[in-house]
């Protein structure tokens, strides 16, 4: 007998049998019509279907058992029809899926737990990976604590059936700056012994200790890249100036080390 005719529906009455699609940027869905000349059972066979982007899920919709078939798993597709069937009989589901989070905040330090905000879609099941050792996280949008300073990288597997999306974020955490109840260094750290000041010709530290301290002092942006540094600094009731370059407006963090202490303060350059 005849061979069957199988055609995408772009728009009635055009169907075309080969057809091609531009890079997709969001769902689409296609019409699938098959004539047949005599009524039986038939086998749809597909081909090359692993080869697209794997945050794209194919599905073959039957209209009219309602079966789902993911063609990425299952190549083949058997059904029967009657010769006087002229509507389209499946639908061809192009379903994205895109990972995607923010956090709660710009400003991370160790032992402080940060909110990640799920803002993927397509997606029915999450895996996160912070970077740290710790275990994944199946939670759509998890809670985490970093407990040591440094720089991580967060991974969020967004998947639905056997399509995924990844998404990753680096993260550099801070120094925690140091608590009331640490033991102080000389001079103690309250709030008199460091200012951090700001003028029209720049940024300075005021360090008012009891007697001479060696110190480091780095620069960090909001990246978590250091933009400068002055080592081996001894100070007692010195003013030193920060060497930002260009005096750029922005956010900094300025990480103090000391012998056996260190902290991190926030500068906010306008």
């Amino acid at each position: 007998s005849p061979a069957p005719n199988i055609s995408t529906v772009i728009e009635d009455p055009i169907d075309l049998s080969i057809n091609s699609l531009p890079e997709l940027t969001q769902d689409l869905t296609l019409p699938v019509r098959v004539i047949v000349k005599t009524t039986g059972s038939y086998t749809i066979n597909t081909e090359g279907v692993s080869n697209i982007a794997s945050n794209i899920c194919v599905l073959l919709e039957d209209i009219q058992t309602g079966i789902i078939t993911d063609l990425k798993t299952d190549s083949t597709y058997t059904f029967t029809i009657s010769d006087t069937i002229t509507a389209p009989r499946f639908l061809i589901h192009f379903n994205m899926i895109i990972a995607a989070f923010s956090l709660n905040t710009d400003i991370v330090t160790e032992g402080e737990e940060i909110q990640f905000s799920n803002a993927s879609t397509g997606a029915v099941s999450y895996t996160w990976s912070f970077g740290d050792g710790s275990p994944n996280s199946t939670s759509t949008s998890p809670n985490h604590t970093y407990s040591s300073e440094g720089t991580y990288d967060v991974i969020l597997v967004a998947s639905n059936n056997n399509c995924s999306d990844t998404y990753q974020y680096q993260i550099t955490v801070l120094d925690a700056p140091v608590s009331s109840n640490s033991q102080s260094p000389p001079g103690t750290l309250e709030q008199s012994s460091i200012v951090i000041l700001t003028s029209e010709d720049g940024a300075y530290i005021e360090f008012n200790f009891d007697e001479l301290t060696n110190l480091n002092i780095s620069v960090y942006n909001l990246l978590g890249q250091k933009i400068t540094a002055e080592n081996n600094i001894r100070v007692k009731q010195d003013r030193i100036r920060l060497d930002l370059p260009n005096e750029v407006r922005g956010i900094y963090f300025i990480k103090i080390e000391m012998a056996e202490y260190s902290f991190t303060r926030k500068l906010i350059m306008r």
